[in-house]
């Protein structure tokens, strides 16, 4: 049997192998070089964007997440959202088609497209489900407090885009992105 570390390194080096993929407008964080930030603020031509990644405590067991958003000028938002939920031992894709930055805040809602894992019949997730989270992005620095991620939610009409609601954030190990 492998080591759990093994499995959990290995699938956040694969997901962030495959957000690295698809994040060419993404900013990058302030720890890079003035070149990196240069080329990073040319890439998003002025966009709001956010991009995140870690793992967050739910249930006992550490959910793991990687995700990216981009609006442009014309409205329009790409992204994408994959979340390893252990506790409920599935694996959630979400293509984000909608992204609303207040403050330090993001939220984003789209579509569920891909369900893996041996719950995913039983999950109460579906193909083609809107969901939504939202990120808080506390800053830079051994005095930040950790960013935190809400819980995803999924097919509740009450939650749009554009309506930020006052819930719980869960602190997560990693980092949050929010260029706005």
């Amino acid at each position: 049997m492998r080591n759990p570390f093994f499995r959990t390194a290995c699938l956040s080096s694969l997901l962030m192998m495959i957000i690295g993929s698809c994040t060419k407008n993404i900013a990058v964080s302030s720890g890079k070089t003035a070149a990196d930030r240069t080329r990073t603020e040319q890439l998003s031509n002025g966009n709001q964007s956010v991009t995140g990644g870690g793992t967050t405590e739910e249930g006992g067991e550490l959910s793991t997440f990687t995700f990216n958003a981009v609006k442009k000028a014309d409205g329009t938002v790409t992204g994408q959202l994959i979340y390893h939920i252990r506790v409920a031992d599935i694996d959630v894709k979400l293509n984000i088609d909608c992204l609303n930055i207040v403050d330090n805040l993001a939220r984003m809602t789209g579509n569920v497209t891909h369900i893996y894992g041996p719950a995913a019949a039983g999950s109460g997730f579906a193909v083609g489900d809107r969901a939504t989270f939202i990120v808080k992005d506390n800053g830079e620095g051994k005095d930040a407090a950790p960013d935190e991620i809400s819980d995803l939610f999924i097919g509740d009409p009450t939650f749009d885009c554009e309506f930020i609601p006052d819930i719980t954030y869960l602190p997560m190990s990693g980092n949050i992105q929010i260029h706005n």
